[in-house]
């Protein structure tokens, strides 16, 4: 057994009220712990993750991998919906009255159950209305059953996020990626399986994963067990912004896999999912550190966490420079290496044209969360519905125009994708309260594609002798370009060190 059924709401909100009120780190040094934390699992689910993901084009090719990407992207679509923008409203609420999470999970949790059942049959009639091949079903049918599952998962992750406990979540997304990533590597390449074994991995990993989850979850925190309607309006009512912005942004981030499915072939969806695929796993610095902050900000207050937020940015937009070039001049050399099979070399292009996401995506995630904690998301929402109505305008455009000309639709699906991303960070910059970002942050910006400069220039000269010694020698190039040009020093290194390393009287 999990735990006793007979927990009683007080004693599971006596347990989170001492920890809330136990003796606490700087929050500058929690903050930087935290970070620590997740950015340590996030680089351990990259690599178990990134292992498979990168090897699975080379052994399905890409048919199976365009079945693949439309079928996870029309799932993830439903879990918006069953999810219903309680991640962000959770982890805030509960930050603010951490007595308050065991009733906020339970009733959360209560309430997704006529949300997924709808969810789940609009996809399954979906696909068998527009008649999707039989495998493609099948995989739907599958990540439908895992709706469920990632619905209790992160509802509970965002409630110990609220709490700043983010240690065992980091550790069960570990398990998740690295059993998925084992197994999926024994059933795809060593057995020679297809994709429906591979389906039904990932979503076995995660359902052994959330069990975890759940597990610390009733030892350490509890639920209430009481339902309350007026805990459903207020999770309804506030999570109205927040799920208005989730599905405005799948549309407008992944209706483009979804138009290619309809317009193109499954070829060219496996070439597009390819490259996103890629651009997915750059992104796992600023989630470490937006998870870290949103809980931290929300209760210190953004203002007075300017510091803080400025170092944040600074070091995730240095490092996304950094990957930027890697995907822009090896993008060639990344797909020979992996040894894809013929067909893929249209993923070299379109990786070339989405890394430029990468920076665009980790400023926006970083406002973002400030935005949040400034409970200014209704302005973002309207600017992100705005962004799902252009964005298939564009794509109905774009698509046949470089199917015709090019005779590759991602093309023009890529080209959109920028576009729209490029509105949208300059909505959240607009949106960040006047004195939050500083001129400090624009120069370390500038330093730092000087330096993505002298990176790029060593790739170039690297680029005959194979993808790692480009790789090397172009980080180290933009290390010393980060140096010289002082977008940092080593004495910030040194700092930053030495606060992850330190040890205070509270752990993450």
């Amino acid at each position: 057994m999990l735990a006793s059924d007979a927990v009683r709401y007080e004693d599971a909100t006596a347990g989170v009220a001492e920890s809330a009120a136990a003796p606490a780190a700087p929050h500058h040094e929690r903050v930087a712990r935290n970070i620590l934390v997740v950015l340590t699992s996030q680089i351990a689910v990259w690599i178990a993750g990134s292992g498979l993901g990168v090897l699975l084009p080379r052994y399905l090719g890409d048919t199976s991998i365009g079945r693949l990407t439309f079928a996870f992207s029309l799932a993830s679509f439903a879990t918006v919906v069953v999810l219903f923008g309680s991640e962000p409203y959770l982890a805030r609420e509960v930050a603010r009255r951490p007595q308050d999470g065991p009733h906020l999970a339970f009733n959360a949790l209560i309430l997704k159950v006529p949300l997924a059942l709808v969810s789940i049959g609009t996809i399954v009639l979906f696909v068998n209305v527009l008649g999707y091949p039989a495998v493609t079903r099948q995989m739907v049918y599958i990540f439908a059953a895992g709706i469920i599952i990632t619905a209790v998962s992160n509802t509970l992750s965002s409630t110990l996020q609220g709490l700043e406990r983010l240690t065992l979540t980091s550790f069960a997304s570990i398990i998740d990626k690295v059993l998925s990533g084992v197994l999926g590597v024994g059933a795809v390449v060593l057995a020679g399986q297809g994709l429906l074994p591979y389906a039904l991995i990932l979503v076995g990993a995660s359902l052994l994963s959330t069990g975890i989850v759940l597990a610390y979850f009733l030892r350490v925190v509890g639920f209430s067990y009481r339902l309350d309607l007026a805990v459903w309006k207020e999770l309804l009512r506030g999570g109205v912004p927040f799920v208005l912005w989730s599905v405005a942004l799948m549309i407008y981030g992944t209706i483009d896999i979804t138009m290619l499915s309809l317009m193109t072939s499954d070829e060219v969806v496996g070439w597009y999912g390819t490259a996103y695929r890629f651009i997915g796993i750059a992104t796992f610095f600023p989630s470490a550190i937006t998870l870290a902050l949103l809980p931290n900000i929300s209760n210190v207050g953004v203002m007075e966490s300017r510091a803080l937020i400025r170092r944040c940015l600074d070091l995730a937009m240095l490092l996304s420079f950094a990957i930027t070039v890697f995907f822009v001049v090896g993008a060639s050399a990344i797909i020979d290496f992996l040894g894809y099979p013929a067909g893929f070399e249209h993923t070299a292009l379109l990786l070339r044209i989405l890394a430029w996401h990468i920076p665009l995506t980790t400023f926006a995630m970083i406002a973002g969360v400030v935005v949040i904690a400034s409970n200014r998301e209704a302005p973002r929402t309207k600017a992100a519905i705005a962004a799902a109505v252009v964005n298939p305008i564009l794509n109905l455009a774009a698509i046949p125009y470089f199917t015709r000309a090019y005779g590759d639709g991602a093309i023009g699906a890529a080209i959109t994708s920028v576009m729209i991303e490029v509105f949208m960070t300059s909505v959240m910059f607009a949106l960040v309260p006047s004195g939050v970002f500083d001129r400090g942050n624009a120069r370390t910006m500038l330093r730092g594609l000087g330096a993505a400069v002298f990176m790029a220039g060593a790739m170039v000269l690297a680029a005959p002798y194979g993808l790692i010694p480009m790789f090397v020698l172009g980080c180290t190039a933009f290390g010393v370009g980060a140096i010289v040009l002082r977008a940092v020093s080593v004495g910030e290194l040194l700092e930053i060190g030495q606060k992850i390393a330190r040890r205070g009287e509270s752990g993450a």
